[in-house]
């Protein structure tokens, strides 16, 4: 995963290469060259004490992030501490979205997360931006793995990603939203119109409170999409956006009418939880499955149940199938696969994971009527890949009537 541009201080030796440009253009970031010497000064500062030797090295960042690398070993008694800093591409975005998710996870202690040593959400430092310093987590990605590794192991994984499921649904808020970190608290920006992400209002933040909401999914989606229709309609907005919110609330309050929701409640919902965001290492007595932890929490969400019961399909999926398609879309936008369609090992993967994710998994997950839920949901908090074109809509719509039948048209 990282790239070959690593530094060191502390030794009579160093081993400096030249980072590369690309992400530097792209993001129009500063190079990692002259970025590190400041690296290596907060490294000194919040983390290593004296008489250790600090490398630092250029890792492959996401669309969201600057990641490098740092290690501290001790001159004494040679230990080796690792790492991981991150840094906001965009900083204006607060630092508090990608921290509150690992803040409260860490404390719930049930999904391993990556532990968070030091962060600061101002650019009062020597970064001159924010920044969150984590614990590396051990192993590998089991992108890199899982497709080799003998079926037992695999069924331990399998179990394991399970338990992560039921963990996910056991964790609720009150309200739904972004779990942030706000004045050294984890709160919850709740969702609400899109279009005051366009103005100076501050977000809608509110204390995280892990319990039973009063409110219905189908009330959740109208409070985010009514507003948009009004105006929608009193500004004499193009016909197809018109049609877009009208649709979006029809289909949600049949939904509704039909129990798709199921019982009212927001949980934690990762929204990628992929090969790539699962760390492994070596199976041991005590660690079956060798998983280590969970990465890339970004993106996690408060939203209703459903919205976190996607099927892992790669933990059963033959390899050629879901790579041709691509992980993230294939597996929630196509007919489920019933045992009897699966070979006996893959079957076996399957209940394996079925068997821990738990009742709320076994009444949300499967079934056509609950995917299209899934991708409603997307829509309404705009986390489609597809909000510009609004005729997507128009495939859910249309899957939705097929399974709804005349009786409620």
């Amino acid at each position: 995963m990282s790239s070959p541009a690593a530094s060191s201080r502390g030794s009579s030796e160093s081993h400096e290469r030249t980072a590369s440009l690309t992400s530097t253009v792209y993001y129009k970031q500063e190079s990692f060259k002259t970025f590190q010497d400041r690296v290596f000064q907060l490294c000194e500062e919040v983390l290593a004490p004296p008489n250790s030797q600090i490398t630092v090295e250029k890792m492959r960042g996401g669309s969201y992030n600057r990641v490098i690398a740092i290690t501290w070993t001790s001159n004494d008694d040679c230990k080796a501490h690792h790492f991981i800093l991150r840094v906001p591409r965009d900083w204006p975005v607060s630092i508090g979205r990608h921290l509150g998710p690992l803040k409260l996870l860490y404390q719930q202690g049930r999904i391993p997360v990556p532990e968070v040593v030091k962060f600061d959400t101002t650019l009062k430092n020597i970064l001159g931006l924010p920044y969150m310093l984590q614990v590396r987590m051990p192993g590998k990605s089991l992108d890199f793995t899982y497709h080799d590794l003998p079926h037992h192991t695999k069924c331990a994984i399998a179990t394991r990603v399970g338990e992560v499921f039921a963990s996910l649904h056991s964790i609720r808020s009150v309200v739904a939203g972004r779990p942030t970190m706000s004045l050294k608290e984890i709160r919850v920006a709740r969702f609400r119109d899109p279009e005051e992400r366009w103005t100076n209002a501050m977000p809608d933040l509110v204390p995280y409170e892990n319990g039973p909401t009063s409110q219905s999914t189908f009330d959740l989606i109208h409070a985010i999409i009514a507003p948009q229709l009004e105006r929608a309609i009193s500004q004499n907005e193009e016909v197809e956006r018109v049609n877009y919110l009208q649709q979006i609330l029809s289909v949600a309050s049949e939904m509704h009418k039909f129990d798709v929701w199921g019982e009212n409640g927001y949980c934690i919902c990762h929204m990628d939880l992929a090969l790539r965001n699962i760390m492994v290492e070596e199976p041991s007595l005590t660690n079956s499955s060798g998983m280590t932890g969970i990465l890339d929490w970004d993106s996690a969400i408060f939203a209703p149940l459903v919205m976190s019961c996607t099927p892992p399909r790669w933990l059963w999926a033959s390899y050629p199938d879901w790579i041709e398609y691509g992980e993230d879309e294939w597996y929630d936008t196509k007919d489920f696969l019933a045992c009897d369609s699966l070979s006996p090992e893959s079957c076996e993967l399957k209940k394996f994971f079925e068997n821990a994710a738990g009742p709320v998994y076994a009444r949300l997950a499967e079934g056509p009527q609950y995917r299209l839920a899934r991708r409603l949901l997307r829509f309404v908090f705009q986390l489609s890949h597809y909000d510009a074109h609004l005729a997507n809509f128009d495939e859910v719509a249309e899957q939705w009537a097929i399974i709804r039948g005349p009786q409620c048209g």
